[in-house]
Parts: C-alpha cells; sequence; structure tokens
C-alpha cells in the first residue's frame, strides 16, 4: 500500500481574546490505501478541526499535509464529509441534497440526478428522493448525508462523530451500511478517516486507531486492530483493544 495521506509536524493556533489557544504541536501521522482510521482523544483536543486541515476548510499554522502526493493549500476535492448534525439543506429535497456537490462541479440535472439516485438507493432511501429533511428520521437524514458524501466519488470520506446524535440500534444499522460501502471496491470511499469518542465503535469499525493527548494534541498511541470481519464485541480480543484504548486515554 502507498500513503494516501501524510501529517507531518503539525501546528494549529487561534489567538482569541488576546490568548493563545495550540490545539496542535509537532503531530505527525500517515495513512495509506484503503485503511479504515479512527481518531480518538479528549474533547476539545481539536479531533473536529484537524478533519477540516485535512480537507482543506481551514489552514494550519505550521508543518503540512500532504494527500495523493500534492500538499494541501485550499479545499481538497479529494475529500467528502459527513457531519455529526447531518449538515443538510432544509429548502432542498432528498435527491437535491445529495446531488448539491455535483452541481457545484457544473454537472448537468439529468446527469446528477442519475449518480444521486443510484446512492439514494444504495443507502436504502429508495423513494424518498421528493422528501424534505424535516419530514426524515435522525437515522435517514444522516443516510442522506452518507449518499451526498459519496456521490462525489471521494477517495476518502471524513465522518466526524456520524453516529453520536442517533439512537442505538439505528447508530448500529448504519456503522454495518458504512463499514459494507468501504468494503465494496465498486463504490467509493477507498478509505474512511472518522473522528469518534466511542472506544468500542472504534474498535469496532477501524483498522487502526489513533489516540491523541489533551491540546496540544500529539499522537500518543497508534493501534493496530488485528481482528477478523465480522467483529465480536464480546470476544477476549476485542475487549483487549478496548481495554488498551481506554488505558491510553486515562
Amino acid at each position: 500500500m502507498s500513503d494516501l495521506l501524510v501529517v507531518k509536524d503539525l501546528r494549529k493556533v487561534y489567538e482569541t481574546n488576546d490568548r493563545q489557544l495550540e490545539l496542535f504541536k509537532d503531530l505527525s501521522f500517515t495513512m495509506e490505501d484503503r485503511e479504515f482510521v479512527s481518531i480518538i482523544g479528549p474533547s476539545g483536543c481539536g479531533k473536529s478541526t484537524l478533519l477540516r486541515l485535512i480537507a482543506g476548510l481551514d489552514k494550519p499554522t505550521s508543518g503540512s499535509i500532504v494527500f495523493q502526493g500534492q500538499k494541501v493549500i485550499n479545499e481538497n476535492l479529494g475529500i467528502s464529509m459527513v457531519f455529526q448534525s447531518f449538515g443538510l439543506f432544509p429548502w432542498l429535497n432528498v435527491i437535491d441534497n445529495v446531488a448539491i456537490g455535483l452541481e457545484a462541479k457544473g454537472m448537468n440535472k439529468k446527469d446528477r440526478y442519475e449518480i444521486a439516485k443510484k446512492y439514494i438507493e444504495k443507502v436504502g432511501l429508495d423513494g424518498y428522493e421528493e422528501t424534505y429533511p424535516s419530514e426524515l428520521s435522525g437515522g435517514m437524514k444522516q443516510r442522506v448525508g452518507v449518499a451526498r458524501a459519496l456521490a462525489v466519488t471521494p477517495t476518502l470520506l471524513c465522518m466526524d462523530e456520524p453516529f453520536s446524535a442517533l439512537d442505538a440500534l439505528t447508530a448500529e444499522n448504519l456503522r454495518e451500511e458504512v463499514l459494507l460501502l468501504w468494503e465494496d471496491k465498486e463504490f467509493p470511499p477507498d478509505s474512511v478517516l472518522m473522528v469518534t469518542h466511542n472506544v468500542e465503535e472504534a474498535v469496532y469499525m477501524s483498522t487502526r486507531i489513533l489516540v491523541l493527548s489533551e491540546k496540544p494534541a500529539k499522537l500518543i498511541k497508534d493501534v493496530k486492530i488485528s481482528l477478523d470481519r465480522p467483529r465480536n464485541k464480546k470476544s477476549e480480543e476485542f475487549q483487549e483493544y478496548t481495554d488498551l484504548i481506554y488505558s491510553c486515554l486515562t
């Protein structure tokens, strides 16, 4: 495998009320093709900001982010995002929400609707194309968010606590569907980078877990998860990994 993402000596400082807030200091890690990597760490250590920096939506104070061999300077078009708060446009129906990224690329309506319908069906929302977000449950809204992110065929899917606003059963079902999409080579994404506070979720889904320290955040542990799929949450091996991650955090 080759390096998909290289984060090197990353530092991010915000100026607030004549004070400096330093989120990262010398944060470095790499990510390879076909990986599912989770980032976990204390609240406020900058995990969501890290995703924004990788996506090119914000700029580091120093250090570098290289994606597919190119330094990230502006918006990273090889990446799409799924947000905790769904981030849907309430005035657009499902198909227009899913197609919005394709419209921004200048694709004609017929082609973008054809692609949007494919991903709407893939996330289990076939028949809801004309429905508006206010008429959808939380789980359905997040399915729209996933379909929208995948419709632009990203190389890397970034997810910011995508299941934390959902009830337990809905979250479990959506985790399985995201894993199936990631494992299906005919569909994007090739790789996934997920921020989560849920240790068991990270162990269940990931090939690697990056554990960050309190801010200014550094990488304190890089854990490769060597468990067969589907993973058994009740197994002794699964519990050993969760105990290891908890011990790093505490």
